[in-house]
């Protein structure tokens, strides 16, 4: 929009947007268009009383401020009502980390080759733009196998240099050790630069350093993290969804002086607004999205066949959820046998196997079942340390592991190879869950075979049915082959004409 003497400023800085001058009109709009309404809301005793409205208000009409992440938005709405405007950017160290597009046949090194959609998504980051003003922030949505560690470091090799030379940090921020280990492992060797680990009990900054969320706020009041503040000039979050939780959102919006903010994410939840509109709060909005059908259909990840049994025993209606999860899920017979059979007819054409299961006991359950039948099946879960839990990856690796069963730690980031067969065991309704479950097993196959995912339909209860119907919705939505077995007929299919 054109500028006049009297139009409203907006003050932009690397947190927060402020608006001067802007009439009470049209703060009422941008009040209302980015008051979210709270998931069940109707249950909060506030809001029974009358002394809150049920919404998550991202523009605070008392300081017309808004998170800089909604800067886009904001300005949409600037746009549809003909308001003229005028920018004053406040942000520093702008200018100092501009960075250049790369050639359509970049590779991040000789070896790794980069991908067509991977050149346009880091284009698109180093060009991204809001009003004439670089805004190198925002969601890079790429599905489960799409590389997006290879995208994050073509914009680190960018800014290393001019990092070093300036004395400033750039943090790659994640909440898993299993991920923190493998990026820096990877960061290092395509780089060939020295990465720091803030996390696991250590405190080693450099230029470029992986760092664990949960360490940070541990750390958020001592003095070495407000040092850590001032230098911080950029950020990528992997698995950046997590950014909506309390812990990730206080520290990521410590970082004052940090103008790249960048999020990696497969999973954007567009049916929580609070969590979405959160989510670009603290980096910004979509990027670029890359989908799992993009992937399959262009030969990047194998192509996934889902296979559903339907479960009916026991009949827990009239159960309260958690009974009926436990009982049902947990220490369901018929389930469970399932399991077992799918387990034997996998591993009996040398395939390996994931188990993914929400519970320790579970998981346990499982285990022991499965131990049975002579196979040899290891449990992983969080009260490993992480030398234990690589130790088993690296067995899963190099197929001397025949079922490995997994709660939520290998859920997301984690390189888990060679396998063939993925059992969602947990049941539950999370689409991000689900879609991460499948993708722990889309990394394309040498000889060019299927994945199989095995879920239930569980109509033994009508919570847990609802729950089964949603994730059968999810997987089509996504375009995936679904097919619905009796248990006995499936055994008598042979693996490969599925």
């Amino acid at each position: 929009m054109g500028k006049k003497a009297d139009a409203p400023v907006i003050h932009i800085g690397n947190i927060r947007c402020k608006i001067e001058h802007i009439s009470s009109g049209l703060a009422n709009v941008i009040d209302k268009a980015f008051a979210i309404p709270v998931p069940n809301y109707w249950f909060s005793t506030r809001y029974k009383n009358h002394t809150w409205d049920g919404r998550n208000h991202f523009y605070l009409r008392q300081s017309n401020t808004f998170p800089t992440g909604l800067l886009p938005l904001v300005l949409e709405h600037f746009e549809d009502n003909e308001v003229e405007y005028i920018i004053d950017d406040q942000r520093e160290h702008l200018s100092d980390y501009k960075m250049e597009e790369v050639a359509d046949d970049y590779s991040v090194t000789e070896e790794k080759e980069s991908r067509e959609y991977q050149v346009q998504t880091i284009n698109k980051v180093i060009t991204n733009e809001v009003v004439g003003q670089p805004f190198i922030r925002g969601v890079i949505n790429i599905a489960t196998n799409g590389g997006k560690t290879t995208i994050a470091e073509a914009i680190m090799g960018q800014v290393y240099p001019i990092l070093r030379k300036n004395h400033k940090y750039l943090l790659f921020v994640t909440h898993s050790k299993e991920i923190a280990y493998q990026s820096k492992k990877s960061i290092e060797n395509d780089l060939g630069i020295d990465v720091g680990i803030l996390g696991d009990g250590k405190w080693e900054l450099k230029t470029i350093s992986v760092a664990l969320i949960p360490t940070l706020y541990k750390r958020i009041k001592k003095p070495e993290f407000k040092n850590l503040v001032e230098d911080v000039v950029g950020f990528i979050g992997d698995e950046i969804h997590h950014s909506t939780s309390n812990s990730w959102y206080e520290v990521l919006n410590k970082f004052k002086n940090a103008t790249i903010r960048l999020g990696l994410t497969g999973t954007v939840d567009k049916q929580n607004k609070v969590n979405e509109y959160k989510l670009y709060s603290t980096t910004g909005p979509i990027i670029n999205r890359i989908s799992n059908d993009y992937l399959i259909k262009h030969g990047y990840s194998a192509k996934p066949i889902c296979i559903m049994f339907k479960v009916q025993n026991p009949e827990l209606e009239g159960e309260l959820y958690q009974d009926a999860y436990q009982l049902g899920i947990v220490e369901s017979e018929e389930r469970n046998e399932i399991i077992k059979d799918i387990c034997g007819k996998e591993t009996e054409h040398g395939n390996s196997v994931l188990i993914l299961v929400e519970h320790i006991d579970h998981g346990e359950f499982i285990k022991e079942d499965l131990e049975k039948i002579n196979k040899n099946v290891i449990f992983t879960n969080g009260q490993l340390d992480s030398e234990e839990r690589q130790n088993i990856l690296d067995g899963l690796r190099d197929g001397t592991i025949d079922v490995l069963i997994s709660t939520s730690i290998l859920d997301e980031g984690v390189d888990v190879s060679n396998i063939n067969a993925v059992i969602y065991a947990r049941g539950m309704k999370s689409p991000r869950k689900l879609l991460q479950g499948i993708g722990r097993g889309l990394r394309k196959k040498k000889d060019n075979s299927k994945l199989r995912f095995y879920d239930f339909i569980d109509d033994t209860h009508s919570s847990l049915l609802a729950h089964s119907l949603n994730r059968y919705e999810v997987l089509e939505a996504e375009a995936f082959d679904i097919k619905v077995f009796e248990v006995e007929e499936y055994l008598q299919q042979n693996l490969e004409e599925l």
